[in-house]
Parts: structure tokens; sequence; C-alpha cells
């Protein structure tokens, strides 16, 4: 009799402890269930129930691949050996996110499968790799922002180092262009000075002169005097005047604001080419597409092309003669005109200092450097650019990008 009440006195212990387990495992809110190695649910907690919308009774007995997609392509927990964490999503609505854990049951063939919800964490980490993602592009876009600020930077540095340079070189004519002056002057005075004095030498000597004062005349060799004093002064003026013109163009260009007029940068082309005296050997051949009018400082634009284009000549010459190829297209609001010779082309430092001013690599003569850095000068004023590409022994190409509207604007 006593032992049939211990018996009862543990059942009901292990009935209520049964009781206690259940609602503990009902009450947790994470999905569990269990599976036997057939991959069929043993048993599962009311979350399951209540994640698949069914009465937990018609859970049991039903294969766990049947409520959870994600098994045929990760594997069924039931087939799994030892422990496995994997994430998946149920596409909704509402779309959630899911962690599952599968642990081996001791002693047993059987598994537990904890499914945590972990959409609130899930969406937190995607909120942060957009952001980051977000904060990438804005570095990047900060990073081209800072980069074309230095270009501007560098472009207004440039800028005010060329109308420093500008206004010097304005001072420089103006004021070279006094003693010039007087330096022709003075030359044609010698000259003239000169000749009255070999043609009164020339007189003594056909009515004789004193032996002391012919041999005199015979050591300064009156006769190379004679021819080479004018050959002196005749180059000595040339000289000059060609300094004249090199100081008028520089004053011309950094002279009194041009207005702006319309530009047609097809006949201005033209007229630049037919200006320019072409050598021997230097072949110019014209490939120009039409182009809107727009509004520019023309004669500026005039001086900037005959430059490039003087440049083209010199090397294409230098080389013993080639082919100038001028052409212009137009395209997307803008205007490009190039210049491309198979001249004797640029080193590499050359061409990294080819809008210098002042910088030549030619012996000293009429060509002072200021080509390409007033056509640089003339592109800024108009928001353009320059490029230049050159190969020694090759040639050089000169591209002048101009702004231009789809259509003809005339003032």
């Amino acid at each position: 009799m006593a032992d049939d009440c211990a018996n009862q006195d543990l059942l009901k212990v292990i009935e209520q402890a049964k009781q206690e387990w259940e609602t503990a495992f009902d009450s947790i809110q994470d999905v569990i269930y269990i599976v036997d190695p057939d991959s069929r649910i043993v048993r599962a907690n009311m979350a399951f129930a209540d994640l698949m919308g069914l009465d937990i009774r018609d859970v049991s007995g039903k294969k766990c691949c049947d409520f959870f997609p994600h098994h045929h392509e990760m594997g069924c927990p039931a087939k799994v050996r030892g422990r496995r964490t994997v994430e998946f999503e149920f596409t909704g609505p509402p779309r959630r996110y899911y962690q599952e854990s599968v642990h081996q049951v001791t002693r047993s063939q059987n598994k537990v499968v904890v499914v945590s919800d972990i959409t609130a964490l899930k969406l937190t980490e995607i909120r942060m790799e957009k952001m980051a993602r977000e904060a990438m592009d804005a570095n990047a876009r900060l990073k081209a922002s800072m980069d074309e600020l230095k270009r501007t930077q560098a472009m207004l540095v440039e800028s005010e180092k060329m109308a420093s340079i500008a206004l010097l070189a304005g001072r420089l004519a103006h004021e070279v262009n006094n003693p010039l002056g007087f330096i022709a002057s003075n030359i044609r005075t010698l000259g003239g000075y000169c000749k009255d004095v070999v043609e009164t030498l020339d007189m003594a000597l056909q009515h004789g002169l004193t032996p002391e004062l012919k041999q005199r005349v015979q050591k300064i060799d009156l006769d190379f005097i004679r021819s080479d004093h004018q050959v002196a002064a005749k180059e000595a003026l040339e000289g000059v005047e060609r300094i004249s013109s090199i100081l008028k163009a520089i004053a011309d260009f950094v002279g009194a604001e041009e207005k702006a007029a319309d530009v047609d940068l097809v006949t201005l082309v033209k007229d630049v080419v037919d200006a320019i005296r072409m050598p021997k050997g230097v072949d110019v051949k014209l490939d120009l597409a039409p182009v809107p009018v727009f509004r520019g400082l023309r004669d500026n634009i005039r001086l900037a092309v005959a430059q490039v284009v003087e440049n083209a000549v010199v090397a294409v010459q230098d080389k013993g003669g080639g082919v100038i190829r001028v052409s212009l297209t137009h395209e997307q609001g803008r205007a490009d005109l190039t210049i491309k010779d198979n001249g004797i082309g640029m080193d590499r430092e050359t061409l990294k200092r080819a809008v210098d001013p002042f910088y030549t690599t030619r012996a000293p003569g009429p060509h002072i450097g200021m080509g390409l850095s007033i056509a640089h000068a003339v592109m800024q004023r108009h928001n353009g650019t320059i490029t230049i590409d050159s190969t020694p022994g090759q040639g050089t190409t000169v591209v002048m990008q101009f702004p231009v509207p789809e259509k003809s604007q005339q003032g």
C-alpha cells in the first residue's frame, strides 16, 4: 500500500514537471521544434503554430521542409551533423528575417531546432550598410568636389599669374617702345653719317691724300666698310622692327578690353590660314564643319588661332616639310578646333612647359615663347580649354575647345 502511494506521488511530481515544461516550452517566443531522423516534426511549441497560422495539433508528423523552403537549399536540420546556424527570410508580406540553430539531442538521433526572429537586427544591419554605402558615395562626391575645387583653384592661380604677366608685358611694351624708337632713329642717322663719311673718303682718294692718310684708309678696309655698313644698318633696323611688332602684339593683347562680337569660326580660321605665308614644303589641309556663330572676343580668338598655326608651320618647316591638318567639329554645345602637324614634335619636359610665358626651345630670334601662352589665356577668357599632345619626331596636336550654342547667336 505504501509503495502505491509513493508511486502516485511520483507520478504527480512527474505530471507537474511535464506541465511546467510544456508551459515553459510554449511560453518561449522563439520557434522551437524537434525533428526525427526522417525530418518529421515530433513536437513544436505554440510560437511555431503562431508563425505558420496552424493549430498545434496539425503540426506533429509533418516534415519540417514543408514549412521551411530554405531547407531545400541549405539542407534539412535532421541531416545535419553536430550544430548549425543559418539565416533565412520569409518574403512575406511582411518580409521577415530569421536565424535557425540546430542542436543535437543528447543520447538521441532527434534534433532541436530553434528559429529566432532577427528582423529588427537585420533591418538595422541593412540600414547601416545603406548608410555606409551612402557615406562612401558622399565621400566620393566630396573627393570629386575637392579635386574640382583644386583644379579651379589652380586655374585661378594660373589666371592670376597670366594676368600679372600680361600687366608686366603691357608695361614692358610701353616702356621699351620709346627707347626702340630712339634706337631706330639713331641707326638711320648713323647710316647716313657712314654714307657721308664713305663718300667723302672716296672723293678724297680721287683728289689725292697724304701718304699717311692713304695708308690709314687702306688699313681700315674702306671697300668692306662701303658694302657692309649698309647691310649692318638694314639688319639692325629689321631687328628693331621685329621687336616693335612683337611688343605691339603684346600691347594689343593686354591693351583695352575688346568688346564681344559675332564669331564665325569657319571664316575666322580660313582668314588666319590665308594670312600666313606658308614656306615651301608646308601643306595645309582644311576640314571645317559648320559651327554656330557665337559671341566672343573675335580679335583675341584670331590671335590665338594664328599663334597655334604659326607654331605648327615652324615645327613642320624645321623637319624639312610636311602637312598641317586643321579641322573643326561641332557637337553637344562645343566646337573643337584641331591643329595637327607632323613636324618635329616636343619631348615630355617641353610639353609640360608649352604654355609657360616666354618659354621657347628655339635659338634667339623672332620667337619669344608667347604663342601658346596667349592661346591658353584666350581660351580661358572664353571658358574654353586647350589641350596639347606631342611626340618627338612625329608631330603635335593642339585641340582648342570652345563652348558654343546649338544654334547661332548673333548680336
